[in-house]
């Protein structure tokens, strides 16, 4: 999996690997050495947002997302 930035959004791919996984076990498990890779991945898309929303939207850095909140995607 990485993660691949694009105008205003960012896209996680799959490799084929991957996506047969999630196929057949309706989940990724992530090993420890791994979960830092993502972990790493996530904390770098968020503090673009942050930059992001305070440069271009500044409304948007006002939202509030709690535990539970149906989170849309494409």
């Amino acid at each position: 999996m990485k993660f691949v930035y694009k105008k205003k959004q960012c896209e996680m791919h799959f490799s084929e690997k991957e996506i047969k996984a999630l196929e057949q076990n309706q989940k990724i498990v992530f090993e420890y050495e791994n979960i830092r890779h993502l972990v790493n991945g996530l904390a770098k898309i968020v503090s673009d947002i942050h930059v992001q929303f305070e440069n271009d939207h500044s409304e948007l850095s006002k939202l509030q997302t709690r535990i539970g909140t149906e989170i849309n995607t494409r």
